[in-house]
């Protein structure tokens, strides 16, 4: 045998043992995927159980079955504060959910687009001959049956990618419910969008709609206290008809936020948006444009903030509450507001209309270390606290509020300065004394 013959030969041997070894390293990383998240759901009450097996040498076919066996976990993890009655109501309708999760996959470690499907697969007796006793309930029934509720998963390298939610178009009697464009893509950065999701609800007296359009939400997480996180929502609408047509519409909503932690103490910061926001009712209305609303804490204490974190979820005594705020608010942190403010605002009511024109307020304020006791003088606290508030608006708004109320107009007077139409109001609290622009008020 030459030498090229030979390379050759090793080439096809080495392609030969590679094409059986490498499925059979992937089926055990998928095996091993499997577990970990069997041991995941586990935490959470859920059972994770092969169904079916038709694996070959270069597929994987499977069927698990996921049932929420104790839904209590999940309920106090949303909702830290549901009743006893609330969570024994819940547990009789969603204990022993059942979903079902299909895995289609070639065995390389390659992207799988959709290469796992979930399904809500049935209800628990209980639910189930609940739902059979109406009309909506067996419609429901019938909806689920058909497998229209459907999360699809696409996987890379048994790394779950990119999640989709498959539309969804349900009417039940009067109502409609349309979803659209739901999928959630796993990367650095976990990225949530959603096109559309609305619901009409049709009847002879009375029409309405709730809609929101265009919904995006990012985090970026390196643990549960130093993350960002980015929301944005196109459209939102509320519209309804019966004795009056009303409506609200908010336009191109957005906030984001950062959280992180230096050494014993956590910051946080959230700025927010909201180009318009319009109320009406009939021919009256209220239009507010540009709001601004970015808030600010720092130098909380993380150790308090961790301990209330896990007594609310862990549906605690609210009693042990107390020791951690109490620390702390004794070991003090700073609040801003930069700002809160408001472009505009127009107002029909009843045929008269008027106008408001720029608003913005900042607020800076700082709580020093304390002896402060839930139990003692309030005085305590009250003289740690410092803050400056600083109030700009226009001559046109304070007229206008001396039309309204006089008496606050003229109490106004002697904390203001007016340059042409741009008014400023100081304020500084410090040591139990508020004065303005030097001006001791109390």
């Amino acid at each position: 045998m030459n030498t090229i013959t030979k390379i050759i030969a090793g080439v096809v041997s080495a392609g030969a043992i590679a094409g059986v070894a490498i499925p059979t390293i992937y089926t055990n990383q998928v095996d091993k995927f499997i577990n970990t998240q069997k041991n995941l759901l586990a935490t959470k009450n859920i059972s994770l159980i092969k169904k079916e097996d038709k694996d070959s040498f270069f597929h994987i076919h499977r069927t698990y079955l996921l049932q929420i066996d104790d839904i209590t976990t999940i309920l106090k993890t949303i909702y830290p504060e549901i009743t006893p009655y609330e969570l024994k109501d819940l547990k009789e309708v969603f204990d022993k959910t059942t979903f079902e999760l299909n895995l289609d996959l070639d065995k390389f470690p390659t992207y799988h687009k959709k290469g796992a499907k979930v399904y809500l697969s049935s209800f628990n007796d209980y639910t189930q001959n609940e739902l059979q006793k109406d009309k909506v309930g067996k419609q429901i029934l019938e909806y689920i049956q058909q497998k229209a509720f459907e999360l699809d998963i696409d996987i890379d390298k048994v790394d779950i990618k990119k999640v989709y939610l498959k539309d969804m178009d349900l009417t039940i009697d009067d109502t409609n419910i349309k979803l659209n464009g739901f999928n959630i893509l796993v990367d650095k950065t976990i990225t949530t969008t959603l096109k559309t999701f609305q619901v009409t609800n049709k009847q002879n007296y009375r029409n309405s709609l709730y809609s929101i359009e265009n919904v995006k939400y990012e985090i970026t997480k390196q643990n549960d206290f130093n993350y960002k996180t980015k929301f944005y929502i196109s459209d939102i609408k509320l519209e309804s008809a019966s004795r009056s047509k009303q409506s609200i519409k908010i336009k191109d909503f957005s906030t984001s936020s950062k959280t992180n932690t230096i050494v014993n103490s956590i910051n946080l910061k959230t700025d927010s948006k909201i180009k318009n926001i319009s109320v009406k009712i009939d021919n009256d209305y209220i239009n507010i444009d540009n709001f601004v609303f970015n808030t600010q804490f720092t130098k909380l204490d993380l150790t308090s903030i961790k301990k209330i974190v896990e007594i609310l979820q862990n549906n605690s005594n609210r009693e042990e509450l107390k020791n951690p705020i109490q620390t702390l608010i004794s070991n003090g942190f700073g609040f801003k507001i930069s700002p809160i403010s408001i472009e505009k605002i127009d107002i029909k009511v009843q045929n008269n209309s008027f106008n408001i024109s720029p608003i913005s307020l900042q607020l800076n304020s700082t709580l020093t270390k304390n002896n402060f006791q839930f139990d003692t003088d309030p005085s305590t606290l009250i003289n740690s606290l410092s803050a400056d508030l600083m109030l700009k608006t226009t001559k046109d708004n304070i007229d206008l509020l001396t039309k309204l109320n006089p008496m606050v107009a003229i109490y106004l007077n002697n904390i203001m300065k007016i340059d042409n139409n741009e008014v400023t109001i100081s304020l500084t609290y410090k040591n139990g004394s508020l004065t303005s622009n030097g001006q001791k008020l109390f």
